[in-house]
């Protein structure tokens, strides 16, 4: 398997709950920013698995785990707010 192959996940919990995503193989831990201003939203990946609502494949689940402080690691330009319009700038 090629290092940069992507799979795709569903989220469980938090403001994402039912959105899916791609992944890197690898990956057992994502960060997302949360509706609470200053918190990102923590995903681990867990055991369970779900069926994608368009393909019908199987897929992996990164379920809400808790929600910890943004902190100085992630720049303000990384940080897109969840919701209609996401990414500033965009249209």
């Amino acid at each position: 398997m090629a290092a940069h192959e992507e799979a795709v996940y569903l989220l469980r919990g938090g403001i994402r709950d039912g959105q899916f995503t791609s992944v890197a193989h690898g990956v057992t831990r994502l960060l997302a920013m949360s509706d609470a201003p200053g918190l990102l939203d923590v995903y681990e990946l867990s055991d369970s698995t779900a069926v994608h609502t368009e393909t019908g494949a199987e897929v992996g689940v990164f379920a809400l785990v808790g929600q910890e402080p943004t902190g100085d690691e992630i720049p303000p330009e990384l940080q897109h707010s969840p919701g209609h319009n996401p990414v500033p700038g965009s249209s």
